[in-house]
């Protein structure tokens, strides 16, 4: 009776642990965060200046941290002292939301002037919230009935509540209204609109005074900036040109997501440093950031009783290229070829290979295929003894490169290359966060999911199998993900898959190319090459590709320009390597006939690699 209930407890610990270890990084959008948000939340490099008084732009790609950062301002969170960290609010700019204030049965200044009542509304709203989550038992405040009557006046709202609370409602039935007239503007009598900005910043000083927070500002944050037309971008300009004390604007915004720096006056442009500053995410290096906060969630866990390393490198162990190359399969590899070498005379080869690690043994085997060393098996292994500096060169450039191409010819074997280690994942996910979370994520459900009789005390160390097949999954979901992403996605998609599978026949069978080429610049003529470089950065938009200035010239003729390389989030699935290095040179007229259908990636991929393609694994090759 007594092993049963030890059993049972054992299980439910069991379970309990892998409830945790499941909700451990299934929250990678930070929208999902509940109520532990200040216990994950980790702060960004570029934090402190974010936080002065001047208006900045967030600029970031899906996943890089805008909108934590955003919400880490939002009056609800609390410090240790049960006080607001910030006093801030927070409006999302949805897509579908701000697209409804245009059509041809309004004219374009009165689109724009309901936009800007809709935005003073959502301000008001928040902030009228902040109130009431703040200043609940203050009915006696000297300023809190003249607050009220102003932005009443300012709004049009009548009868005048008495508390924050009616004010509330009032402001959301405001809301509701406006929504009803933007939707049917011929059946439903028009509201009255509220001049831009105005009442937000006279509530704001208001509230900024009864909350009684001395010099701290109170923070505006508007998140998805890019989902506003060219007009209303220009009229919230105007807000942040004219911005002041106590009101600081922080946006959130993709890249290239900030598409006019008008204000309504072409004299009077917003400008930085002037205006406002610029925070650029792509620019810094987010590896650190990301590594912080996948530990901080490790700690979390380990402080709920789970036995994880505190670690990320713990967590995620590395498999070095030896232990690598033994898992492909290039120890069979070397024990033939050092049989082939002792029967034929060559002792002295047989004996190296057997004495070198298994990595650079299948090296030197793996450059009697390379036609630019045009050399025997023997004469390689003499000139690694006799020039051990050249040699050791070679191994730095080559090795990795060469543990793509163990299993190539081996039928039956999907595994072509591990995707494992802390750093492996942490430049999976490129400085994305979000990215992170996800391979973590898939990481440990997989994990869970196989480890079901383990017991609940083992110490939780994700193996070199799951997190490969984990880098798989994750990469094949978002490549699903690409075509309904833009207008351009079906296109971009397909240029993903012919730019893949190009790169990952290039690391299989690099014949005699540079090793690890993972990048590329375009070439051809001027208008092909625009035409190409419009749908490149639309797919960097959606991270499908990253685009970065080309470091050096490959070639005399070619000018410095962007250089582009598939997302390393999308490299498992073409078994491509997920490194920065050497870069190819690619006709921009080809890769837009890739971009159309298959016959147009089978010409790309012959171009390139002098061979058709053999299996076109994703239909949108032939869509």
């Amino acid at each position: 009776m007594k092993n049963h209930r030890e059993d049972d407890a054992a299980k439910d610990r069991a379970a309990k642990q892998a409830k945790v270890l499941n909700d451990l990084f299934a929250d990678y959008r930070s929208e999902w965060i509940g109520h532990d948000f200040d216990e994950r939340f980790v702060e960004p490099s570029y934090y402190s200046n974010f936080l002065e008084m001047r208006p900045t732009f967030l600029i970031g790609g899906r996943g890089t941290g805008k909108t934590i950062a955003l919400r880490s301002l939002h009056f609800s969170n609390r410090g240790p002292d049960g006080r607001p960290r910030h006093f801030g609010i927070y409006v999302k700019a949805f897509k579908n939301r701000v697209l409804a204030f245009s059509g041809d049965h309004n004219a374009p200044e009165m689109w724009i002037s309901a936009f800007e009542h809709y935005m003073n509304l959502l301000c008001c709203i928040e902030l009228a919230d902040l109130c009431v989550d703040l200043l609940p038992d203050a009915p006696s405040l000297p300023r809190k009935a003249r607050a009220i009557r102003l932005l009443c006046e300012h709004l049009s709202i009548s009868p005048q509540p008495d508390t924050f609370q009616q004010l509330y409602e009032c402001l959301r039935l405001q809301l509701a209204r406006l929504t009803k007239y933007v939707v049917a503007p011929r059946l439903v009598d028009r509201p009255a609109f509220s001049l831009g900005e105005q009442p937000v910043v006279d509530f704001a000083r208001d509230v900024h005074a009864m909350v009684e927070i001395g010099d701290k500002p109170i923070y505006i944050c508007i998140d998805e900036w890019e989902n506003l037309s060219d007009a209303q971008q220009q009229t919230m300009n105007a807000w942040i040109k004219n911005s002041g004390a106590p009101i600081s604007y922080k946006l959130g915004v993709r890249q290239h997501g900030m598409k006019t720096p008008l204000t309504g006056s072409a004299e009077d442009p917003l400008a930085t440093p002037a205006d406002y500053s610029k925070v650029d995410i792509a620019t810094m290096s987010n590896t650190p950031f990301c590594k912080k906060v996948a530990e901080r969630r490790l700690k979390l866990a380990s402080s709920r009783g789970l036995n994880v390393p505190k670690l990320l490198s713990g967590f995620l162990p590395l498999v070095g290229p030896e232990e690598e190359a033994k898992i492909l399969g290039a120890e069979e590899v070397v024990v033939r070829e050092a049989g082939k070498q002792e029967a034929a005379g060559e002792l002295d080869v047989s004996r190296w290979l057997q004495r070198v690690s298994v990595d650079e043994a299948y090296l030197a085997v793996h450059l009697t295929n390379d036609r630019k060393w045009a050399a025997d098996l023997a004469t390689i292994v003499r000139n690694a003894e006799t020039n051990q500096t050249e040699w050791k060169g070679r191994v730095d450039n080559y090795r990795y490169a060469s543990l793509f191409t163990i299993t190539r010819g081996k039928k039956g074997e999907t595994r072509r290359k591990l995707y494992a280690g802390s750093s492996t994942f942490l430049t999976l996910c490129g400085g994305n966060v979000r990215y992170l979370l996800e391979l973590l994520d898939e990481s440990v459900r997989l994990y869970v999911r196989e480890r079901d009789d383990c017991a609940p005390d083992d110490d939780v160390v994700i193996g070199w199998d799951i997190q490969t097949r984990s880098a798989s999954i994750v990469a094949k979901r978002h490549l699903d993900q690409i075509q309904g992403l833009s207008n351009d996605g079906l296109r971009i998609a397909r240029l993903v898959v012919s730019v893949g599978t190009v790169l990952g026949e290039l690391m299989r069978n690099p014949g005699s190319r540079a090793p690890e080429q993972t990048g590329f610049v375009l070439t051809g003529s001027p208008k092909d090459v625009a035409n190409a470089q419009a749908l490149l950065k639309e797919g960097c938009a959606i991270l499908a590709f990253v685009g970065e200035p080309a470091t050096k010239r490959t070639h005399g003729t070619e000018t410095q320009q962007e250089e582009y390389r598939l997302h390393p989030i999308l490299t498992p699935y073409f078994s491509a390597s997920h490194r920065r290095k050497r870069r190819i040179r690619i006709d921009a007229g080809e890769l837009l006939q890739a971009a159309e259908d298959f016959d147009g990636a089978d010409a790309l991929h012959q171009s390139i690699t002098n061979r058709p393609i053999e299996d076109p694994q994703p239909d949108m090759l032939s869509t």
